[in-house]
């Protein structure tokens, strides 16, 4: 009659050893899952950006602007820096050669109050100033590309606008687009 009330006890330790085991591995099972989640939210948000601009930059070639930016959005955490890429192109079917340089507005402006901020710079990746980039001498039918850099140095959550136009030597005709904005959504 003892051994089976020891083999009673024995059981029921096993059986409690082996279901603490089990909650153990589960939740950390769950914490490595949820980690997996989280990273994967991340990327996911980043690859479809990712894609956006490169729809954009497909879709955007050809389209009878001077100027274009891709993205024409972006989103930018505080603190954070993000890269747009600007195309100017020669569309002129005159065979002429230009020389293009983009030129920044003075500053940023927030959208809502549409005050100057310092707190969001837009550099041209070329010259590495926020007034232009280098000039461009394109044939007919040619194209460059520009990185722009937009930096966060402190702006607060909300929405910004950046203006851009091009300078071209010989002037172009009436009807081209030469004006573009950036539109800026600093988020945390």
């Amino acid at each position: 009659m003892i051994k089976s009330k020891r083999g009673a006890i024995e059981l029921s330790i096993t059986t409690i050893v082996v279901v603490v085991i089990g909650i153990t591995l589960l939740t950390l099972g769950l914490i490595w899952i949820n980690n997996i989640f989280d990273r994967l939210r991340g990327t996911t948000s980043g690859a479809f950006e990712k894609v956006d601009t490169e729809i954009e930059q497909i879709l955007g070639g050809g389209t009878g602007n001077v100027i274009s930016l891709s993205p024409s959005q972006v989103s930018l955490e505080q603190g954070g820096t993000s890269r747009v890429k600007i195309s100017l192109a020669n569309i002129d079917p005159d065979q002429q050669d230009r020389a293009l340089i983009v030129k920044s507005a003075s500053s940023v402006k927030n959208a809502r109050t549409n005050t100057d901020t310092t707190d969001i710079s837009c550099v041209f990746g070329d010259t590495g100033k926020t007034e232009n980039s280098a000039r461009y001498r394109l044939s007919s039918g040619f194209e460059a590309k520009v990185t722009l850099l937009v930096i966060d140095k402190g702006a607060a959550l909300g929405t910004y606008i950046c203006n851009f136009g091009v300078d071209s030597s010989p002037v172009f005709s009436v009807g081209y687009q030469l004006l573009d904005s950036l539109q800026i959504e600093v988020v945390r």
